[in-house]
């Protein structure tokens, strides 16, 4: 430690601070080894500061290596208010490298609340740090969006975000470039699914209405990304709420409709199917009774009715209504749909036989997403609903299943036991294992798993059968005590078998 602080007393002064510098590294590499506590109060970091001002590469990287190490020894509060002005004009220096630690340090001290007290009392640390969302840097701006999300999640600081003056930056920012501004629509979104009073503070300035006329303007990729940002208000009430006021939501469905028409429109399908698709999750039941024409569009891809032209589209199309069925409200919804999910299941029954493998694993992990029931809502109608499907899908057995989970294929198989996985946890599911031909024998046969992944994908079809509340009352006491070992031993058990040499033996 006296090797440290003389090496940064000298600093200042030295004519060679390349040189002090990495001494300082050495010494500061030794104390940390030593297991010594740094201490902070005795430590001048002015100076060091100071070394980033040049030109040399070595020089800066060495100093920004050495106060990632000394600014985390300080409290948060004390980084803000001691080193204001090393830290304010690191965010506008030159060198990536400089600004990512000063931004990050920023971003580690607003965890603390009295760092962030410091931040709030500061109003040049506000206009920096939205100035930083305009940085080239991906990790700059990412640190920036992290650093203004920590402060808006309390009142005085949503507020400080979003004055005069911090508007007219975020403006400035936006008009860096395309990627500057959909890094601030980016942190005004995440700001305004904090709660309907963070909505309606980012409302008024008139910011979010920009992103959603983007969303209807422009060239097809700047569409295609603000549908994207739009997607988390999608998910929230409020948000939603606003979208449907603004009309957005109404304009997606028409859009959505002239796509089969419109080549222009065709180019926006993959952005509208995953925002519909979201507030399908969300909201199942609103995207049934509200916007029924959508829900037509996606099944008609998913059958293959409506082409557009491009295949994709289709698969796109059942990872939706897999991704709405995830929610048990989703599935309810979906099952209310009989005819158009009875075509669509017979289409992935064909497909997961016949389609080229990275289709089939498609296909089977949205199979996954269908018959995945939490226990908590493993209701008479989810239930039934579910089985009704796999009899559709695949038919009355375990058959096509256990087919594809024995191929040789590590992707196609363990795709297959988590489907297994998921339908064990479900009355029918155990049910059809138990009197499916070999397959409980196979479930407990180590030997066809050659790999990690494929030893644990089985491991948790008998650690699911063990712990369900049905399964006891279906599977023989014999068959759960097997089920029980198999569990207690773990996914990687090997047996062994000890053997006993007597005199004589060759």
């Amino acid at each position: 430690m006296e090797e440290v602080i003389r090496v940064l007393g000298e600093l200042s002064l030295s004519n060679e601070p390349t040189k002090h510098l990495q001494e300082l590294k050495t010494a500061l590499i030794t104390a940390k080894s030593s297991r010594q506590p740094l201490s902070p109060g005795n430590l001048d970091l002015h100076s060091l500061f100071d070394s980033v001002n040049t030109d040399n590469g070595e020089q800066i990287d060495l100093a920004v290596d050495i106060l990632s190490e000394f600014l985390p020894l300080y409290e948060p509060q004390a980084v803000l208010e001691r080193f204001s002005w090393y830290l304010l004009r690191g965010l506008i220096h030159p060198n990536t490298k400089v600004r990512e630690l000063i931004i990050k340090q920023i971003d580690n001290c607003v965890e603390n609340e009295g760092g962030l007290t410091a931040f709030l009392a500061n109003q040049s640390y506000v206009i920096a740090v939205i100035s930083a969302l305009g940085d080239e840097s991906l990790s700059v701006s990412k640190y920036a969006v992290s650093t203004l999300l920590q402060v808006a999640h309390i009142p005085a600081g949503l507020h400080t975000i979003f004055t005069n003056e911090t508007i007219s930056s975020l403006q400035q920012s936006m008009a860096k470039s395309d990627s500057a501004r959909f890094n601030v629509y980016e942190a005004i979104i995440k700001i305004s699914v904090i709660s309907p009073e963070a909505l309606q503070v980012v409302a008024k300035t008139g910011l979010l209405e920009k992103l959603i006329n983007e969303v209807t303007r422009g060239d097809i990729l700047t569409q295609l990304n603000a549908l994207e940002l739009l997607i988390p208000l999608v998910l929230t009430e409020h948000g939603l709420a606003l979208l449907h006021e603004s009309g957005v939501v109404s304009k997606l469905q028409y859009l959505l409709s002239l796509a089969h028409s419109d080549p222009m429109a065709s180019l926006l399908v993959p952005g509208l199917i995953k925002f519909f698709g979201n507030l399908g999750y969300s909201m199942p039941n609103h995207l049934a009774k509200e916007y029924n024409s959508v829900m037509h569009v996606i099944f008609n891809l998913a059958t293959g009715k409506l082409d557009m032209g491009e295949p994709s589209f289709q698969v796109l199309a059942i990872d939706t209504l897999a991704h709405i069925a995830t929610t048990a409200e989703g599935k309810i919804v979906l099952g209310k749909f009989q005819n158009e999910m009875d075509q669509v299941l017979h289409h992935m029954g064909e497909r997961i036989q016949t389609a080229p493998t990275d289709l089939r694993v498609r296909m089977l992990e949205a199979m996954a997403e269908l018959f995945s029931v939490e226990a908590e809502w493993q209701t008479t109608d989810v239930i039934t609903i579910t089985e009704k499907w796999w009899k559709e899908l695949v038919g009355n057995n375990m058959s096509k299943i256990m087919n594809i989970a024995r191929q040789p294929f590590p992707e196609l198989r363990c795709t297959s036991l988590a489907i297994i996985n998921v339908v064990a946890q479900l009355p029918w599911g155990q049910k059809m294992i138990k009197v499916e031909p070999g397959m409980v024998e196979y479930l407990l046969d180590r030997s066809t798993e050659p790999d990690k992944a494929g030893k644990e994908a089985k491991w948790d079809i008998v650690t699911t059968l063990v712990h369900s509340p049905t399964s006891h009352s279906i599977f023989t006491d014999t068959d759960m005590s097997r089920f029980e070992k198999y569990f207690t031993q773990g996914p990687f058990y090997v047996h062994t078998e000890t053997q006993v040499a007597f005199e004589g033996d060759t």
